[in-house]
């Protein structure tokens, strides 16, 4: 898959600068195509694999174990030959001429895409197992840039284009070692069209923020968000959402239990932490993590877990004004789960 991927990149840095370039044309299957489904193609003998492919990533250990399982099957006996048939191309089963044809490129597309929804998989897995170590964000149509923070405490990050395809990891986003507990999470959010903004937690306390701009270039880190040490505790991760242009709110949880938040205002300038959200010590347990989602403009709603295991949550209005927290998400003690450590 490595090598159609590589390939297909090289085609297209070709392709897309030509004038005759029709990206209808090469344009990624995101399915099997209704008129390959037919019995008399085969269809029948696949259909179990492409579903296993596309709807159950988590059956397959590794993107190699993946690849052989596509290469071997689907894609060796079935969907060059079908494609050939049915859009009456016979270049497209010859493996020295398929190039030669649109269809190679939608073909293979398709074949990226399922490597992506494993790649998806297993980011979200990633994210289940430590509190929030990776992230991703969508800044414009069909891209997708993921975060996540090293051993080593830099802070990576790696973009999907709209065609499909993976870049390189870079560590732009704060390139020192140290720079972020690796316990902690890596929130990030889009604020405009190809803006992202990420978020973690050093290992003293202090929550950072970079920004990468239009023009894909990074800022240096700042602590604006907060900026004294024992601020937020790096086990419980960071959670952070854009409620209208340019405004970010990000959310923590201090060693004490207490849940803070930060507004970064649509000029760039970061207001003074507040722990509105849940001002009582032993509120939320730093293990657990917390989240956060804007469900209307102005609006943001906060969900953390307690010591005792019930699942908390507290909203923010439109007018700046907080609730008070309660446990109806899960009232029973023992709700949630707690890391031991």
């Amino acid at each position: 898959m490595t090598f159609h991927r590589n390939f297909i990149q090289q085609f297209h840095a070709w392709y897309d600068n030509q004038s005759f370039a029709n990206q209808a044309a090469v344009q990624p299957w995101t399915d099997v195509p209704a008129g390959l489904k037919d019995p008399s193609l085969g269809w029948n003998t696949w259909a179990a694999d492409v579903s296993r492919i596309a709807n159950h990533p988590e059956t397959f250990a590794s993107a190699d174990e993946l690849g052989q399982f596509i290469e071997g099957g689907v894609h060796n006996n079935f969907l060059h030959a079908a494609t050939a048939s049915f859009f009456n191309e016979p270049a497209v089963a010859v493996i020295h001429s398929s190039p030669t044809s649109t269809y190679f490129y939608q073909l293979h597309g398709l074949v990226h895409n399922w490597w992506n929804i494993w790649e998806a998989h297993r980011l979200a897995q990633t994210r289940l197992a430590s509190v929030g170590s990776s992230f991703a964000v969508s800044t414009a149509s069909g891209v997708a840039e993921a975060f996540r923070a090293r051993s080593d405490g830099m802070v990576f990050a790696n973009a999907r284009n709209s065609i499909g395809f993976w870049n390189n990891p870079i560590n732009n986003v704060a390139p020192k070692p140290g720079s972020a507990d690796p316990r902690t999470g890596i929130a990030a959010v889009s604020t405009a069209p190809g803006v992202v903004q990420a978020f973690w937690v050093r290992s003293d306390g202090m929550v950072f923020t970079n920004v990468r701009n239009p023009s894909d270039s990074w800022n240096n880190p700042i602590n604006n968000v907060a900026p004294n040490p024992g601020s937020a505790d790096p086990r419980a991760g960071i959670a952070a959402v854009s409620t209208a242009p340019g405004v970010v709110e990000v959310f923590w949880v201090r060693p004490d239990g207490m849940v803070f938040t930060n507004v970064r205002n649509p000029n760039g300038t970061w207001n003074n932490p507040i722990n509105n959200v849940a001002p009582n010590p032993g509120s939320a347990d730093p293990r657990a993590g917390i989240a956060a989602v804007s469900t209307a403009p102005g609006v943001v709603e906060v969900f953390w877990v307690r010591p005792d295991g019930m699942v908390f949550t507290n909203v923010r209005n439109p007018n700046g004004t907080w609730n008070n927290p309660i446990n109806n998400v899960a009232p029973n003690p023992g709700s949630a789960a707690l890391p031991t450590s």
